[in-house]
């Protein structure tokens, strides 16, 4: 039998274009843009609800006889809460009363779910039943939650497989040691210790045996942990680890110098757990550590290395920081840069801060140059504008970008002409007619860089560029999406209350244009039509951005833009779009009549 597929093209074209947007975007930096939330439009709140007839049916379905029907209430529940649905609450006595009905595994597993996603704390005493007489994926499921609610007589289950390990299988034992720990059960030290301290049980049980154990004992294992520190073999990597959770809580000058010791392990999963704890007691430990600790291989390392120059900062630090910012890793020099901002509000670092920022600006790393430019940017320094310029033409995008980004920030009006060089230096190839540009299509980075520049021309009414920016708004494929949406933005900013009627004409065309095939105008460069025309006061525009208006949904944002630039023409109050209330659209059961 062959099986016949309709389809409209531009449903399979916007999917396609989707996953090769996702890929050409990688690597370049997404960051704040304005036009992207001025105007504030309104959105559409969505409340999932679910109607009191209907919850009728699914609780006569969790109390009736059939164990399917039971399994799929409790799962059209658990969905739905997941889902935001919030009045679910009188479900709860119907679900304990289908966890005591059914005798199905797979049904009760599904309603115990349910029971724990809607928090019935009532049902402590029906899950702890269930999770001694389920298999151990059951048991996985339910006890932690016990746990999380203390349910008292789950402590001594725990207790019990603790005192019988041997015995017990691996999942439950696991379960006991997280068990003990969640409730802080202090009973469970001397079981706890035995596993940790015995080489012959499994690694994956002898950790976390004793990551518990120095959550619950303060005082009193260092001498234990610095005989399992002893050996300084590949070996001996698991002793070390238990070595250095086993002092979690543990003062004192010992445990330090030990915690110390470990702290320059080879091994980086050893030397992150010491780092941990030494943060915790006194970031000045640590100090001396960071020349050898950023030689690490591993960016946690490194990264709770700056974290120790970070938290208690002083004037020589940042020459350090400023190293990090090189980092082959992003999160650690994304943490670096991070942390120099807010450095940067103290009086007795801001000075210095943006002096090293500015330093290394000229740089030769490009990973340098990017936190740089971005850290200025938002410190607002002003003297980094002429370097940002020539920035833009550095050919990765992460520069380039966040150089854009940058210059918008600072918006010093000496560096336009230099920024409209730069854009006409890209755009040039472009011809006005996109039926007769023959160049190849806007790279995702001059996309982004370039749209940040038009944000700048046009909230500081920089008109120099308009014959580029008018090039963007015209149907076109080899220009990118945040450029094109840019340029129509900064256009109504630079006519503002001055009705151009060339630009009126092409707004109201991009507004209308609804088009699928070959893929739809993107919503950027349609909700910035919108938002243009009502900016720049287009009472002749008032019939596309009424038909668009009333032909889309409440709370679409090409609607809500037609309908700011419809009330900012006429004077207009156009109401709010309501709340949506939404039924669950695929309902495993719903009444027939509405």
């Amino acid at each position: 039998m062959i099986l016949k597929t309709t389809y409209r093209p531009g449903i399979v074209a916007c999917l396609w274009l989707t996953a090769a947007m996702a890929n050409v975007y990688a690597g370049v930096p997404r960051l704040y843009s304005i036009m992207d939330h001025e105007p504030d439009l309104p959105t559409r709140a969505i409340v999932r609800h679910l109607p009191t007839h209907w919850k009728v049916l699914w609780l006569e379905a969790l109390t009736g006889p059939e164990e399917d029907l039971r399994r799929e209430a409790a799962a059209a529940i658990l969905r739905e809460h997941q889902k935001g649905c919030l009045d679910l609450e009188d479900m709860d006595k119907g679900l304990i009363e289908a966890l005591t009905l059914s005798r199905h595994p797979a049904a009760r597993l599904t309603i115990a779910q349910a029971l724990m996603e809607l928090n019935v704390r009532t049902s402590a005493p029906q899950l702890f039943a269930l999770a001694q007489a389920s298999s151990n994926a059951g048991a996985m499921m339910i006890e932690p939650t016990l746990g999380r609610w203390d349910h008292k007589p789950l402590h001594e289950i725990w207790l019990s497989r603790l005192s019988e390990p041997q015995s017990t299988p691996l999942r439950r034992l696991l379960l006991a040691i997280e068990g003990v720990g969640i409730v802080e059960e202090n009973r469970a030290a001397g079981h706890l210790r035995k596993l940790a301290f015995d080489r012959a049980v499994a690694p994956g049980i002898r950790l976390p045996a004793a990551r518990v154990l120095g959550k619950l004992v303060a005082a009193g294992l260092t001498a234990d942990a610095r005989h399992l520190a002893a050996d300084k073999s590949s070996r001996g990597m698991i002793d070390r680890l238990v070595a250095a959770s086993l002092l979690s809580s543990h003062l004192g000058d010992a445990p330090q110098q030990l915690l110390l010791q470990l702290a320059i392990d080879d091994q980086p999963a050893v030397a992150a757990v010491a780092l941990r704890r030494l943060l915790q007691i006194d970031p000045e430990l640590v100090k001396p550590l960071v020349p050898r600790l950023l030689k690490n291989r591993d960016s946690v390392v490194r990264q709770l290395a700056a974290r120790s120059l970070v938290e208690r900062a002083t004037v020589d630090v940042f020459v350090t920081l400023g190293q990090l910012l090189d980092d082959i890793h992003p999160e650690v020099r994304g943490y670096v840069r991070e942390s120099m901002r807010e450095l940067a509000q103290l009086p007795e670092f801001d000075e210095i801060i943006r002096d090293k920022a500015m330093e290394i600006l000229g740089s030769k790393s490009w990973r340098e140059m990017e936190q740089a430019a971005r850290l200025l940017g938002e410190l607002d320094h002003k003297p980094a504008a002429s370097p940002l310029v020539e920035l833009l033409y550095f050919d990765r995008a992460e520069v380039h970008v966040t150089a854009a980004w940058s210059l918008h920030q600072l918006a010093v009006r000496e560096t336009l002409p230099g920024m409209h060089a730069f854009v006409k230096s890209i755009t040039d190839k472009y011809a006005a007619d996109p039926a007769a540009s023959k160049g190849e299509n806007l790279s995702a980075g001059h996309d982004a860089c370039l749209s940040h520049l038009f944000q700048t021309f046009g909230l500081m009414k920089y008109g120099e560029p308009e014959a580029v920016l008018v090039k963007f708004v015209p149907r076109r494929y080899d220009l990118g999406p945040r450029s094109r949406g840019a340029a129509i933005w900064a256009l109504g900013y630079l006519h503002e209350n001055d009705p151009q009627p060339g630009l009126m004409k092409m707004f109201g065309q991009r507004v209308a244009d609804d088009g699928d095939i070959p893929y739809p105008e993107p919503v950027e460069v349609r909700t910035n039509a919108a938002t243009s025309l009502g900016r720049m006061n287009a009472a002749p525009a008032l019939k596309p951005l009424r038909h668009v208006y009333g032909k889309n949904p409440p709370g679409d944002r090409i609607r809500e833009a037609c309908g700011w630039a419809i009330e900012r023409i006429t004077g207009e109050d156009l109401p709010a779009p309501e709340a949506k209330q939404v039924s669950p659209p695929n309902a495993f059961l719903r009444p027939i009549d509405p």
